[in-house]
Order: C-alpha cells, then structure tokens, then sequence
C-alpha cells in the first residue's frame, strides 16, 4: 500500500467532513461546539496528516490498516453526535471501506463491513434507542448493506486488477528481456557487419541504400575517386552514377543497368561476374552475391555481398603471364630437339624404334606447350574430321597396356562396333590418355579399370571407371580447374601440376563436350567424357 493511497482517499474524506461541520454550523449552530463533534473532527485531522507520510510504504500490515480503522472510529463519533439531523453522515463509511477492500485483502475488507455496521448500531446503543418498526430497521441497514456490497464489489475488482498487474508485470519483463536480446543481437550484428572484409548492402526495392558496412563504405569511396580517407567512408551513399564501375579490361564503364545492384534488384544471378571499381591506377575487383531479404512487416529488400578480389584476379594474371612466358621459351629449345632428331640416321644406327618413341613425345611436349599457350588465351581451336572413338581408346589402351601390368591393375574393355564422332583425334586421344593415366595414378595394386563406350540418339559417351582413392566430395567442383589438386593427390605425394583435367576438359569444350566426374572418397571414381555424335 503506497503512502499517494491514503493520501488519494483521505483528503475527499477531510473534505467532506468539512462540509458536513459547515451544514451543522448553518443548521443547528448549538451543536457545532459539542465535545464529541470536536472530537471526531480532530482524529480526521490526524489520520490526514498521518496519510502524508512516505513511512506507510515500509509499515507492515496491522500498521497499514490504522488510518482507515481511525477513520471508522470518526464517523462513529460524528454519526453519534448528528444522526437525527443528518442521517446521510453514516455514507462516511465508505471511504475507510473502500481503502480496506482495495488496498489490504478480504480479511481486512470483511472486517471493515462488520465495522461499518457496528458504526451504524453505535448510536442506537449510546442512547438506548432502537428501532421499533420493521421499516425503522431497514432504514438503519439498507444503506449500510448496500456499502457493503459495493466493498465486496470493489474487493473483487481489486482482486482482479492485482492479477491483471502481475500478469502485465511479467509481460514487461519478457517484454525488457526480448528487447535487450534483440538490442545484443543488433549490436553483435552490427559488430561482425563492421568487422568482416566482405561489403554488406541492404537495398530497398527501389534501390535507395538501407544499410551498408565499413567495408561497403570504403569500396563506395574507391569507386567515387579512388580514396579510401575517412571522412568520404562515412558519407551518405553515393549516387550511382557517380561511381566508376569498368568491366574485367579495367576501361570499358559499365552501363548502370549491367551493374550489381540493377542485376540483384531484377533478381538476375551476379555469380562469377567481377567488376572493377575506380579510376584507372587505383582499382578494386569486386565479386558480389545477392539474395532476396524477407523481413516480417518490413517491405522487400535485397542482400549484397561483394568480395574485393583484387588480390586473386592480380594472381591469377600473374600465373597467366607465367604460363605463356614459360610455354613460349619452352618451345625454341623443344623445336631444336624435333630438329636435331630428325637429322639423326636412326636406320643405320639401329636405334629406329627409339627414336620413334622420342620424336613421338617430343610432338606430343609440343602439342601440350601449344595447349598451354591456347588455354591462356582463349579456347582452344578443335580441327575435326570423321572418326571412330572406339578405336582411339583401343590406341590409347594398348600404350598403357605395359604400365598396367607392372602397376597389377586390371582392365576391363570390350571394344564395340565402330562409334563415329567428328573431333580432332589427336585433342580426343590426349583427353582419353588423361582420363586413362589419372585412373591408374590413383589406383593402387590389385585394382580394377572398366573403359566403357556407349551411345545415344545425339551423344557419345566414354566412361573410365576405377576403384582408386576416390574424391572427396568438396574437391569435385574444382578438380578441373588450373592447377588445382585434390586433398589425397596432395597428401600421398602423387606427381603432377594440376594441369591434365583441366586441358581434357578445355578439349572436349571446344569440341561442344564435356567431362563429368562421379566419385566417393575410398571407393573410386568414374570420368565421363560426353561428345556430340557425328551427323550423318
């Protein structure tokens, strides 16, 4: 019980009082001195100023319930002295009733009740004057028990008022709990949007900039002129059109509707696409991802992510430069050899069949120098002419026949009936030999490899099946990438540079094929090279 309670129901209690003493005083002026009357009116005053005081909020009950009880105490004072003149007087009660039903509990408020009745009897009893009609007794009662009513009334709205707190009491406090959540979350949010390298951008669906990252930030200010200082990073969004965003030459701009955030917001895929940012001299590449973000009671928007891979595309320049400087100065000292060889009389040595063998992979060093310096370039040219696939995988088995007796593979094939397709058949050769080779590097003894050529209405397929080390399932999207090598290639030290799957599948690109790979780590895996059928 607060100490603004008593103080609320106390002073509408002195005031009428007040008033009462003010009819008196109009009515019958004699009565207005009388010893009772001042009596009852002094403990109005007391229990009022009692009512002021902040020390009732730390009383325990038996103290709570003192002024009210008083207060009982005045009316019966002051009933007794005015009942025959004001009989409304006893309608006092019910502000110490109400403080006791409202504030205290149903003990206290059915204590009060009994009180007020005992108020009601007290002056009948002081002058030994009751009642002598059935209606004289309702008229002393019926507006006693309709106080009471209303205290039971006012008890019970209480009641349900201290629940109906509670309950939005703990509502508030799951309510305080959530949002401090929510706050944490949305600060450790912003804390890993700030910190991670890649750039964050919330765009709404008209493209206006919701939310951006430090690091989206100092990309804007590169692609605006180049700066990265701070007091551009943490400027408003720029306009788009006045970033400079050039395509992967680094000086073709590109058109506002080519660019990442025209393409996201049509819900174009941006995968694989790098941009350049700024001008000439100090530019950032740029790879970004998006995706559409669905918040509830919030209006569509789109995620970007982008990534600065200017380090990578700076690599992988550096790498290309290597490999066609590397290819070039391999092929003057390799022409020689070709050269030389040929001047050598091998008949009349006795040396025929070697020296085949060596011009034989000399030509074939050439062509894989000529391959190199293709795929650093652009895609390699295919000179087709009509063939049949069958008998370049029976050629390329019969080289490979000693070298799978002394490794104690066995080979499964049974050549079919002659399969047309028109390819170059000396890029298709070097893409069976590589499928062939690999299967037996990866293959331990005691292993097994099923070749296998079948067809369809418009394709042909070669299938070369082992039971090797298989490939781990993350590295088969990369195992035809330059210079890419699995995890088991690199852990048992098996030679090579990564180059092989990739060239066979630049070859069998430029032949409208492909090569596809089916694999499980320990259990084999199986290449398959798919090429047009030859038109009839």
């Amino acid at each position: 019980m607060r100490a603004d309670m008593f103080a609320a129901a106390q002073v509408p209690f002195a005031v009428v009082v007040a008033v009462l003493f003010v009819a008196l005083a109009i009515a019958t002026p004699s009565r207005v001195a009388e010893r009772d009357l001042i009596i009852g009116a002094v403990l109005v005053v007391v229990t009022t100023a009692l009512a002021r005081l902040s020390f009732w909020e730390r009383a325990i009950l038996a103290w709570k319930i003192t002024i009210p009880i008083l207060d009982l105490v005045a009316v019966a004072i002051l009933w007794n002295v005015v009942y025959d003149v004001f009989p409304a007087t006893i309608v006092l009660v019910v502000f110490p009733l109400m403080v006791l039903a409202y504030s205290v509990s149903w003990i206290a408020a059915a204590a009060g009740v009994l009180a007020a009745f005992a108020v009601t009897l007290y002056p009948f009893a002081a002058h030994n004057t009751w009642p002598t009609t059935s209606a004289g007794w309702v008229n002393v009662f019926l507006l006693t028990g309709l106080v009471g009513f209303v205290t039971v009334s006012v008890r019970v709205a209480a009641d349900r008022l201290s629940t109906i707190q509670e309950e939005l009491a703990d509502v508030s406090t799951e309510l305080r709990g959530s949002l401090d959540d929510a706050v944490d979350r949305e600060n450790a949010l912003t804390l890993i949007s700030e910190t991670v390298d890649a750039a964050i951008v919330v765009v709404d669906s008209a493209g206006h900039i919701v939310l951006r990252n430090r690091t989206a930030r100092e990309l804007e200010a590169i692609s605006v002129d180049g700066r990265t200082d701070d007091h551009l990073a943490s400027e408003h969004p720029v306009l788009p059109g006045e970033q400079l965003v050039y395509a992967m030459d680094r000086v073709t701009p590109v058109p506002l509707e080519d660019r990442f955030v025209a393409k996201a917001l049509r819900g174009e895929s941006t995968e694989g696409i790098v941009y350049w940012l700024g001008a000439p001299g100090n530019q950032a590449a740029i790879q970004a991802t998006s995706r559409p973000l669905l918040r509830a009671g919030a209006k569509p928007s789109t995620l970007i992510v982008a990534h600065d891979v200017t380090q990578l595309v700076e690599a992988i320049r550096v790498r290309d430069e290597f490999i066609g400087t590397v290819s070039h100065e391999l092929r003057t000292p390799l022409t020689n050899i070709i050269g030389y060889a040929e001047l050598i009389e091998a008949d009349e040595l006795g040396i025929s069949s070697e020296m085949d063998i060596i011009r034989k992979n000399a030509e074939r060093l050439r062509v894989m120098i000529g391959d190199l310096l293709s795929v650093n370039g652009s895609q390699l040219p295919a000179i087709t002419r009509r063939h049949d696939i069958t008998a370049i995988v029976t050629e390329v088995l019969d080289r490979f026949a000693v070298r799978l007796h002394v490794a104690g593979i066995g080979l499964t094939w049974s050549p079919t009936a002659p399969i047309h397709v028109d390819v170059d058949p000396a890029r298709i050769t070097d893409v069976v030999d590589q499928l062939v080779s690999n299967a037996i590097r990866f293959t331990s003894k005691g292993g097994h490899i099923t070749v296998i050529v079948t067809a369809d209405d418009g394709n042909v397929y070669v299938a070369v099946e082992d039971t090797g080390v298989g490939i781990a399932h993350q590295d088969q999207g990369q195992v035809f990438e330059r210079f890419f090598r699995t995890r088991s290639a690199r852990t048992s030290a098996t030679p090579g540079a990564g180059l092989g799957l990739s060239l066979a599948q630049a070859h069998a690109a430029a032949h409208r094929g492909v090569i596809r790979v089916s694999s499980e780590l320990g259990a084999g895996s199986v290449f398959t090279l798919q090429l047009p059928a030859a038109r009839e």
